[in-house]
């Protein structure tokens, strides 16, 4: 048994708990999945209510829909409007106990994915698993966790955007798993991982706006605590420090439009408004443009803006987005090759997979001339 350090965080103690479920409705969703599995419910049937289901296993109510929600989260089980829960029509659900099972954890499931960052690397990653005969499972972090859904000899992939997923990643390895990481995993766990060089990305971006002749240059930064926008928000800074500039406005909690409107609003309202906004995000970056043109200017012969992960909407926006190409398919297709490798026993590396600018039409020289540092 491994002791447990006096610096151990209360959020890993939580965590590896759920490692170890013990909890009913865990107990009642195992046991409907293998019923499932083994042909007692057939594809298309109705399950009983959650009330009959709570009489068979003689747990509360709350305890039985519980059990249900989680095979519904799994799509095994599917929930119809004023009609019930039915097994899902031709999906044939695997057991946790496949011995070459591949897994993905996704925080939120495939039921969550964004429209843009998410979905390439997914399907990347699946076909390439599925190339070499291999089949793939996507669960959400706490959902798998708690079901007790991953097998100690399944090879796991953790797609990782913040602190916690880390953690989890860590504590599946130290648990005996194989593991494999998109986004880099920290933390001392020694888990090897493929990620996109978002950093160097948003320096790339500052240095064209540099070069173009741009001295005050804002940043709109992404969600608290996000690997990315953590990454990119460090890229930003050092270019400016770089080249002996003070970093102007770094503001934003978000990656969505809105927030990129809202804070354009703010920087633009400024008695020394920047010439040039570097975006965390393709998304925000719409947003920062609707606000330069509410204020009666125009991108980019006033404020030149530059987004970040090249989403297939930059090129179709007018003026065209210049933006920081996130390699997504690349990612997910990498870190399935890594895998396959970590599955026949080799030693594989950290990997970092460059993002380069695009240079579209949201950026040009400032309108006037600014004194240069």
């Amino acid at each position: 048994m491994r002791h447990r350090s006096a610096k151990t965080s209360p959020l890993e103690v939580t965590v590896e708990a759920r490692l170890a479920p013990t909890t009913k409705h865990s107990t009642v969703a195992k046991t409907l999945r293998e019923e499932i599995i083994s042909g007692v419910w057939t594809s298309g049937e109705q399950l009983p209510s959650e009330q009959v289901i709570a009489k068979r296993f003689g747990v509360a109510y709350m305890t039985a829909r519980q059990a249900v929600s989680s095979l519904v989260a799994e799509g095994i089980l599917e929930r119809i409007a004023r009609k019930g829960t039915f097994v899902t029509q031709g999906r044939a659900p695997v057991t946790p106990s496949s011995r070459d099972r591949f897994v993905m954890l996704i925080e939120g499931g495939k039921t969550s994915l964004d429209p843009y960052y998410l979905p390439p690397i997914l399907e990347a990653f699946e076909q390439e698993i599925r190339s070499y005969g291999s089949e793939l499972t996507v669960y959400d972090y706490s959902m798998a966790i708690l079901n007790g859904l991953i097998a100690k000899d399944a090879l796991v992939c953790c797609v990782l955007l913040s602190e916690p997923e880390i953690l989890y990643t860590n504590l599946l390895r130290e648990r005996g798993n194989r593991v494999y990481a998109i986004n880099q995993c920290n933390g001392g766990g020694g888990v090897p991982f493929v990620t996109p060089d978002n950093a160097g990305g948003a320096h790339a971006a500052v240095e064209h706006l540099i070069e173009l002749g741009h001295r005050r240059i804002g940043f709109i930064r992404g969600l608290p605590g996000n690997i990315d926008a953590g990454d990119r928000r460090h890229g930003y800074l050092r270019a400016m420090l770089e080249h002996g500039l003070e970093p102007g406005p770094v503001d934003g909690d978000n990656f969505v439009e809105a927030c990129g409107y809202e804070v354009a609003k703010r920087m633009l309202a400024a008695s020394d408004p920047p010439t040039a906004i570097v975006c965390a995000s393709d998304l925000s970056a719409v947003g920062a443009m609707k606000a330069v043109a509410e204020a009666g200017l125009s991108v980019p012969r006033d404020v030149s803006v530059v987004g970040f992960g090249d989403f297939p909407l930059a090129m179709f926006l007018h003026p065209g987005l210049t933006t920081v190409r996130l390699p997504l398919a690349e990612l997910g297709k990498t870190a399935a090759r890594e895998m396959m490798r970590l599955a026949q026993g080799e030693t594989v590396e950290p990997l970092v997979l460059p993002c380069d600018l695009v240079v579209r039409d949201t950026t040009s020289a400032p309108c006037f001339t600014e004194a240069k540092v």
